[in-house]
């Protein structure tokens, strides 16, 4: 995420404003208001909302009835992201390792578990193996755990490919 928003700050210089906290966002005369965490307000003649449509939402201090329905209509589920070296959580066979890996247990109550090789991913050395996994039926070992990191993914279900059809509309 840090090399996304490098990029952009690169892009837009102090035009992108990144770590101001929870913000306020409220159309004003063909303006848009932007009050940050600090309390600081200032005009501009667009913003990007670059987070999820919840997020969005509790920003939109003025958001009509369309905005709050398309934007509400998307859910989300907990997730949790273990960073480790574990490769207990790979397919058996080295062989059939692949970027996204997808491993069903017989008996469990999951739709299965995702693991990210992140070495072909970001391209980093094969010698040094690197994993993500979401929400894994047990986590990795201990000693090979980087991080554990809780996160909210969207839903993509009939009401939030319906929704995805409406956000182009909104006027932010």
């Amino acid at each position: 995420s840090r090399s996304y928003v490098e990029k952009l700050r690169a892009l837009l210089g102090d035009r992108i404003r990144a770590g101001s906290g929870d913000v306020t966002v409220k159309r004003l005369d063909g303006k848009v208001q932007v009050t940050d965490g600090h309390g600081q307000t200032a005009l501009f003649d667009q913003v990007i909302m670059a987070c999820h449509s919840d997020e969005t939402l509790a920003a939109l201090s003025d958001a009509d009835a369309e905005e709050s329905a398309f934007l509400g209509a998307i859910g989300y589920a907990p997730n949790t992201a273990y960073l480790h070296r574990d490769p207990s959580l790979m397919p058996k066979r080295k062989a059939a390792w692949g970027s996204w890996n997808v491993l069903h247990s017989a008996g469990a109550s999951t739709g299965g578990v995702v693991t990210y090789w992140m070495n072909t991913l970001q391209d980093i050395d094969r010698s040094y193996p690197l994993f993500v996994t979401l929400n894994p039926p047990k986590a990795p070992d201990p000693a090979l755990t980087f991080g554990v990191y809780n996160y909210a993914h969207p839903q993509f279900d009939t009401a939030a490919l319906a929704a995805q059809r409406q956000i182009g509309r909104a006027h932010v």
